[in-house]
């Protein structure tokens, strides 16, 4: 009986989780790829002395070109990549 009651609890966490999950990991598209690259547009041109402001450009590029090429979780993932070498918090809109 123990073993069934935690089997079910588990079960319900597991049902009540996913959709947080789901949503946590929304699907990128053309709109994300834009609001991240215009974050990583504003902060080169705000930090232009950066320590690894080469790096971000690169992955500023590397973002536009993933994104271009319809590979919106790739050009994201680059975008995000290249705000944090600026030490600047991405922000999913």
């Amino acid at each position: 009986m123990k073993k069934s009651v935690a089997v079910v609890a588990a079960l319900a966490a597991i049902a009540l989780a996913s959709p947080a999950f789901a949503a946590a990991k929304a699907k990128a598209t053309a709109d994300t790829c834009a609001s991240y690259a215009k974050q990583l547009d504003d902060a080169i041109s705000t930090h232009p002395k950066a320590a690894k402001l080469d790096a971000a450009k690169k992955d500023k590029a590397d973002g536009d070109a993933a994104c271009a090429a319809n590979k919106y979780a790739d050009g994201v993932k680059s975008y995000r990549m290249g705000l944090r070498a600026l030490h600047i918090k991405p922000v999913r809109k």
